[in-house]
């Protein structure tokens, strides 16, 4: 049936448009000629069209499931730097798709390191949508599975900026109570991340006898103490150990046996007091 008036026959045009871009991105996709098909298909994915879904779906798919090398095995390494390049404008769209494939390769076991650079990608381009605080928070499990503490202090440190209170994201979403509740949350959470994943980076770099490590066990114990700061935390036997831990392992002796003093005055049960019984009859 022909559209009755110039808007209706604007949206069939592209109605028509869409579909054909898909068939298109389909029949290359099909081909194993990917970057001619993420030519076809990203239009539609950033579209509004019934066809919309599967274009992500398939770009998705390329990203993580494509034959890049034509030998018969997956690179998945390649179709993220392909994806990366094709899907690099800063907006909504691009960091959607971004989700979505990291997403997929994270489902089909892949490299989390991989799964990592997506996100952090992802994140750049549209850092202040609603869906930034949950991707924040996958970017640094990633990390955490990847088992590389440099990007997971980066993640972390990228949350904690982003996700706080008076910061562009919680001014835009100023008006969704539930969102700014779960971006608190998040926020404290991740400053006593930052403060273990720190304390492990300081303790790497002294058992290879790098000097910054000093510099890496402060800044975890800046972060311990602004951990212990909050409200919600006023006893927390456990980071008041590694607080001292941190300290004496950083060469603040001193100060570690000031600390430790704080643990045998928590009230909560557990072995932290004997633990910190211990490590002050050890300090010389």
């Amino acid at each position: 049936m022909l559209c009755g008036c110039l808007t209706l026959a604007l949206g069939c045009a592209s109605g028509l448009s869409d579909e054909t871009r898909f068939r298109t991105g389909w029949q290359h996709f099909d081909q194993y000629e990917y970057e001619a098909a993420l030519a076809a298909l990203e239009p539609v994915a950033c579209g509004r069209s019934a066809h919309t879904p599967d274009a992500l779906s398939v770009i998705s798919w390329i990203a993580a499931s494509g034959d890049w090398n034509h030998d018969g095995t997956v690179d998945v390494e390649a179709g993220a730097d392909r994806i990366l390049a094709t899907l690099h404008r800063r907006d909504r769209c691009h960091a959607r798709l971004l989700d979505h494939t990291a997403q997929l390769v994270a489902d089909r076991g892949f490299d989390p390191a991989l799964v990592a650079r997506l996100l952090s990608e992802s994140h750049l381009r549209d850092p202040l949508a609603l869906e930034a605080a949950d991707r924040l928070g996958r970017w640094v499990e990633a990390a955490k599975l990847a088992r590389d503490g440099i990007v997971e202090i980066e993640a972390l440190t990228t949350l904690l900026h982003h996700l706080r209170l008076g910061g562009p994201w919680a001014r835009k979403h100023a008006g969704n109570q539930y969102a700014l509740m779960d971006a608190v949350a998040r926020h404290r959470l991740a400053v006593r991340h930052l403060a273990e994943a720190l304390h492990a980076r300081a303790s790497e770099l002294k058992a290879v006898g790098d000097p910054a490590a000093r510099v890496e066990y402060d800044r975890s114990v800046a972060q311990y103490e602004r951990y212990l700061g909050t409200d919600e935390a006023p006893a927390h036997c456990e980071v008041r150990f590694l607080r001292a831990e941190a300290l004496r392992a950083g060469g603040r002796r001193d100060a570690a046996a000031a600390a430790y003093k704080t643990v045998l005055a928590c009230p909560e049960e557990g072995p932290w007091r004997e633990q910190a019984r211990r490590r002050l009859a050890e300090l010389p």
